[in-house]
């Protein structure tokens, strides 16, 4: 049971003594008495007011308790609530920090002023060094001895990804290279911007991984691809692009034993006149200085006007012209004006001047491969090829210092496939 306030302990007892004492003077009608039946009427009046106020501050003091509890409980709960988070922040923290370090490329981030705020192990691994929260973004190439590939020039700092982040730009390059005493660590980087909820930027992330490998591998494609190159370039001086096309072959290594085609085409064949005698005077070294000086003087007129070589018979050569006679004409033409430029650089003892005959036919042919499996060689089948071979010794009749007198005396005998 609640217990009485002291101040209304002894109202009853007080109202009583003081009916007790008006009622003494209530034969007399004196102004004491009526001031006295005024206090006490006041008294009571009073009394029942206090009373009133008393237990509306009871009431409140009742809600203030509640509501103070009340609180104290939402703020326990409050705390309680903000450990958990904190503890699920950090628990967080700490797995997002383990999934950064376990991955195989390098982390590095910047707050939103270029202040290195964390740098992974395998980044600082890369870099040689951890952060520095001394220094910003703009400094990091020479902290971290970034150069521009290939070179000793510091690698410009509007360049770099993390300071483009800072922009807000995301975007990547592979042309660093950090330098780590007597080791260079070529490496290749991405860089984007963190933003907060209202758009501002709070942190830029560098991601970039060590590219030597790679480099490495680069490099032996590019030499791979420069032999394959070479080694192309000197397919076709064995088998000719134009022989392959025909065959319709994209590579030499396409090509099998017996393809063939058959097409009407123009042959040219051209020999040294008495080379046999000429042979006999000179040395072998200077027989195949001799021929070579002589062929390589030829060939380049013949791919002039759209022939190719198909072989190299000892001092003779047999091209053919897939396009036209005239092509065939031309390079003729050209070919013993090139051997008179040429003679006039002879004509004294052991460099004897020297003439050709050319002959020329059009007719239809089989150009195919013939041999074995493991060798094998391209060829022309056909009676042109004889008939064009057989026009070199009617050539003697009309020629004079290598030059033809009469064009008429070049026969071009046709034959449809």
């Amino acid at each position: 049971m609640k217990k009485k306030p002291t101040l209304f302990r002894n109202e009853e007892e007080v109202l009583t003594r003081a009916t007790h004492v008006l009622e003494q003077f209530q034969e007399q009608d004196t102004q004491l008495k009526k001031d006295y039946e005024r206090l006490l009427k006041d008294y009571k009046k009073l009394f029942k007011h206090t009373k009133l106020l008393v237990k509306m501050s009871d009431q409140q003091q009742s809600q203030l308790t509640t509501l103070t509890e009340g609180l104290q409980s939402s703020n326990i709960e409050l705390q309680n609530k903000a450990e958990e988070a904190e503890e699920a922040v950090r628990a967080s923290e700490k797995k997002l920090a383990q999934f950064l370090e376990a991955i195989p490329v390098g982390v590095f981030v910047v707050d939103a002023s270029g202040k290195p705020y964390y740098a992974n192990q395998k980044a600082q691994q890369i870099l040689g060094k951890g952060i520095i929260p001394s220094f910003t973004a703009e400094e990091l190439t020479e902290i971290y001895q970034a150069y521009l590939a290939g070179t000793t020039q510091l690698y410009p700092q509007e360049r770099q990804p993390i300071v483009q982040a800072l922009k807000g730009k995301i975007s990547s390059v592979d042309d660093i290279d950090i330098h780590q005493n007597d080791k260079i660590i070529p490496i290749e980087v991405w860089g984007t911007p963190i933003f907060e909820e209202n758009g501002n930027i709070t942190y830029a992330i560098a991601v970039f991984q060590d590219i030597t490998e790679r480099k490495h591998a680069d490099e032996e494609r590019i030499q791979f691809t420069k032999k394959l190159a070479k080694l192309n370039q000197a397919y076709e001086r064995f088998v000719p692009s134009q022989f392959l096309s025909l065959l319709d072959k994209q590579s030499v290594i396409d090509v099998q034993l017996g393809d063939q085609i058959e097409k009407e085409m123009t042959l040219l064949f051209a020999d040294i006149r008495e080379f046999t005698s000429l042979s006999e005077e000179m040395t072998p070294q200077e027989n195949f200085n001799f021929l070579n000086a002589y062929l390589s003087r030829m060939t380049p007129i013949i791919h002039k006007y759209h022939g190719f070589i198909d072989k190299y018979i000892g001092d003779a050569i047999m091209a053919l012209f897939p396009t036209s006679a005239d092509d065939a004409l031309q390079a003729a033409i050209g070919m013993l004006k090139t051997l008179a430029d040429y003679n006039k650089t002879r004509g004294r003892p052991g460099r004897p001047c020297f003439g050709i005959g050319i002959g020329i036919h059009t007719g239809c042919l089989m150009l195919g491969t013939v041999g074995g499996q493991n060798r094998m060689d391209g060829t022309v089948i056909s009676d042109a090829v004889n008939l064009a071979s057989r026009y070199i010794e009617r050539c003697e009749h009309f020629q004079k210092d290598g030059v033809p007198d009469d064009w008429d005396g070049v026969e071009a005998l046709d034959s449809k496939c």
